[in-house]
């Protein structure tokens, strides 16, 4: 299947299914196209979804797990950090870094379900935050963050109707909230040249050259680790309410 030009920067996407088990690794798809897929249907499918998944913690691409040593080596050992994890959802990710000594930690989600019960799940690790927020309109002062980890977000605006417009909104507002010098840590399905893009219209930050490669398990192929740095130079815009 051949994507028109201006949607070639996407990937498809996992495709919607059973409740998985805790820990579970959703892999992708070898069809599918912006539009065509649930996950770009907006918090209503999300609602619904997390609403069947109430026991179990699902982590897309590698699992929290397997993250952990390109978290630990990226992030180093400053618990200080101030970690936004936008489209949060399920993840285990939150939790572990939490455990490991990253209190700071932010999380963000178009579900009111999920953030519910994830606040619940998550009530032993109380300085951890929870809020339902639109990631291309987030309510977050602008420079708040030093880190923004990106797990499966790209990924799934990329199934919007308007990919383009909703992914660049999107990294509008991560550039924004992030401090200059700050980290955007990206992990996607999409290789270099469904992304290279997207990511060089982004405002303010400078991506690293080439994406790391990240070997899938139990099949052929890699996911991909995208990093940038906010530049210094970049304008920050204006401020919004604190969330």
């Amino acid at each position: 299947q051949v994507w028109p030009p201006a949607l070639q920067l996407f990937s498809p996407v996992p495709p919607s299914g059973a409740s998985m088990p805790a820990g579970a690794v959703v892999d992708a798809p070898d069809a599918g196209a912006p539009g065509d897929v649930f996950y770009g249907k907006g918090p209503a499918y999300w609602d619904a979804r997390f609403a069947k998944e109430a026991e179990t913690l699902s982590d897309w691409l590698p699992s929290a797990e397997d993250f952990d040593a390109v978290v630990a080596e990226t992030l180093g050992t400053d618990g200080s950090l101030r970690i936004l994890h936008p489209g949060c959802g399920n993840s285990a990710l939150p939790g572990r870094l939490y455990d490991t000594g990253f209190r700071n930690i932010v999380n963000v989600d178009s579900s009111s379900v999920v953030i519910a019960q994830m606040q619940a799940r998550c009530r032993h690790q109380p300085d951890m935050s929870w809020h339902v927020m639109d990631v291309t309109d987030m309510k977050f002062n602008s420079s708040r963050f030093d880190i923004v980890l990106d797990k499966g977000v790209v990924d799934c605006l990329g199934c919007t109707d308007t990919p383009t417009a909703v992914t660049h909104a999107y990294l509008t507002e991560v550039s924004r909230v992030l401090r200059p010098g700050g980290k955007f840590l990206c992990l996607s399905y999409g290789s270099p040249h469904m992304r290279s893009g997207a990511f060089a219209r982004a405002p303010g930050l400078t991506f690293i050259a080439e994406p790391r490669r990240l070997p899938k398990k139990e099949k052929k192929g890699s996911y991909y680790l995208y990093m940038a740095t906010k530049s210094v130079e970049s304008a920050e815009g204006q401020p919004k309410s604190q969330a």
